[in-house]
């Protein structure tokens, strides 16, 4: 856990995500001294995850916007 988000692809990100939330989910025994920086990763992680995708809908979206010729000030013509 010592990677940082950032330098990770969301793939991976959100892999490490459900790897913790199911080890959170499914463990017995949670060891309390730990519990406190299991948390803040996965926090870290969702944080990064939907910047990540907030960033791709914006560029998503500008491309499509880019193909409509109605967005772009030209007229169609009928």
């Amino acid at each position: 856990m010592t990677q940082a988000a950032d330098s990770r692809s969301y793939k991976e990100a959100l892999k490490e995500l459900h790897d913790l939330v199911q080890q959170l989910e499914t463990a017995q025994d949670i060891d309390v001294d730990a519990l406190p920086a299991m948390t803040a990763r996965a926090a870290e992680l969702l944080r990064f995850c939907q910047q990540r995708l907030a960033t791709v809908e914006s560029e998503v979206s500008r491309t499509l916007a880019s193909l409509d010729p109605d967005d772009a000030g030209q007229q169609t013509t009928p």
